[in-house]
C-alpha cells in the first residue's frame, strides 16, 4: 500500500494507540477499551502496523469500487 494514504481522523486515532501498545505503554486490552475492538485484533492490527506502516492500517477497499455494487 502507497505510503501516500490520508487517514482518517479514526485511523489516525487508531494509529496513535496500536504505536503505544508496539512501544509497550499501552497493554493490548486497554487498547481493546479505547478502540472498542477485540483483544486479538489488536494483536492483529499491531503486526501489520509493524510490518507496513500506518499506511497498512487504512481502509482495504480505499479508492477502489466495492465488492458488492449492483452491475451496470
Amino acid at each position: 500500500m502507497s505510503e501516500n494514504v490520508r487517514l482518517t481522523p479514526a485511523e489516525r486515532e487508531r494509529v496513535r494507540v496500536l504505536q503505544q501498545v508496539v512501544e509497550g505503554t499501552l497493554t493490548a486490552p486497554q487498547a481493546a477499551l479505547l478502540t472498542r475492538r477485540s483483544v486479538s485484533q489488536i494483536w492483529r492490527l499491531c503486526r501489520r502496523l509493524k510490518t507496513g506502516g500506518p499506511a497498512a492500517l487504512a481502509h482495504r477497499l480505499r479508492g477502489r469500487p466495492s465488492n458488492h455494487q449492483a452491475p451496470p
